[in-house]
């Protein structure tokens, strides 16, 4: 769990600032 649950996080991560940058954009 500890290679797969870092990689999941940090997928989110990325998801997570992709839509902050969309909103950013709309902006």
């Amino acid at each position: 769990t500890g290679f797969l649950g870092l990689f999941g996080r940090r997928v989110d991560s990325i998801d997570y600032y992709k839509q902050k940058i969309e909103d950013l954009d709309k902006k």
